[in-house]
């Protein structure tokens, strides 16, 4: 399993909060379930983009883009467009696991295809799923926004980007440079 709780924690009080939240209201879907989806498919990077899909809700390429085929990055239409498929997708399919199974692998699909899928983690699938649950657990326990209470603690934990450990880096090369100079 993928969860990580450091990508969840970038859902609470995102600035993305208010589409969320106008989105689930509009289509019936949890805002935990959608921030799952997020969580999952793009990290909370509204520019996310791999050869089929783009956007904080990886939407499909070649389904949804915009009328000039550039695809649709702007983080309001993108969540209500994937909003609105993981809606249609819960309307449809008899149960959550297969309905996250259709977002992923295809809306076409039949649900007993996304059974397999998910039962032997075809391509993935099964794994997905599994992801997109617990990260709708955590913003369910998690985020005021979903209805869940505060953030755990992290025990003071700090997380070291690539750019800080650049940074670091640099700074220990210059004190480096600057002993050796000093000693001439």
């Amino acid at each position: 399993m993928s969860f990580y709780e450091s990508v969840a924690r970038k859902g609470l009080n995102s600035v993305y909060d208010p589409l969320i939240i106008q989105a689930a209201q509009q289509y019936g879907v949890e805002v935990a379930l959608i921030k799952g989806i997020i969580s999952k498919e793009s990290s909370w990077n509204p520019t996310a983009a791999s050869p089929s899909s783009y956007g904080l809700m990886q939407l499909n390429a070649a389904y949804f883009h915009n009328p000039d085929g550039s695809p649709i990055l702007n983080p309001a239409s993108n969540i209500e467009i994937g909003t609105s498929l993981i809606s249609s997708q819960i309307q449809k399919r008899a149960s959550i696991e297969v309905a996250l199974a259709g977002y992923n692998a295809g809306t076409s699909r039949s649900d007993e295809d996304l059974q397999t899928r998910i039962s032997q983690n075809v391509l993935g699938v099964g794994s997905y799923v599994q992801d997109v649950l617990a990260y709708r657990q955590w913003f369910l326990a998690n985020d005021p926004a979903s209805g869940g209470t505060s953030p755990p603690s992290d025990g003071g934990i700090v997380e070291i980007t690539d750019s800080d450990i650049k940074w670091i880096a640099g700074v220990v090369v210059l004190v480096g440079i600057f002993w050796v100079l000093m000693r001439r």
